[in-house]
């Protein structure tokens, strides 16, 4: 199943860029809904929550530019994703860490699931960023090959 998933990523990069522009807008939304009604549950910084929020539009800004403009260089646009997503990562655990006393069991399994998602995201852009490189590769040894055969 993710082999078949890492094809057709790496086939369709743009359909990885649409995907992680969605779970970015689903990101934003839910720290959203926890700001603005489970606020007290998590007992962080109202900056802390309105920054994560920031964070994820603009991870779904930048993955949106991918999808819409990227034409060619789809390698450089997915090491940008798997760079924010990891970054994202490092925050939620430090966040986790830092906090872990003072927040209920509930913000402790979202921050958690968020970490395991986020996380799973990135290693599945790492690996369709190595097939697309391996793809290019064959492209550029068929040219050869048909270039200078005699």
């Amino acid at each position: 199943m993710l082999s078949k998933i890492i094809q057709f990523s790496s086939r369709n990069p743009k359909f990885l860029f649409l995907s992680d522009a969605t779970g970015a807008l689903v990101t934003a939304l839910s720290w959203l809904v926890w700001k603005l009604f489970f606020a007290e549950q998590f007992n962080f910084h109202n900056d802390v929550l309105s920054g994560l929020i920031f964070y994820a539009v603009a991870m779904f800004c930048a993955s949106m530019q991918f999808y819409l403009f990227a034409k060619k260089d789809y390698g450089s646009c997915i090491k940008f994703l798997v760079f924010g997503n990891i970054c994202f990562v490092i925050i939620l655990i430090n966040l986790l860490y830092f906090f872990w006393n003072e927040i209920s069991i509930f913000p402790k399994f979202y921050i958690a699931m968020e970490i395991l998602i986020i996380f799973m995201l990135a290693l599945l852009e790492v690996k369709v960023k190595k097939e697309i490189s391996l793809i290019c590769l064959d492209h550029l040894l068929i040219f050869m090959l048909n270039k200078y055969s005699l």
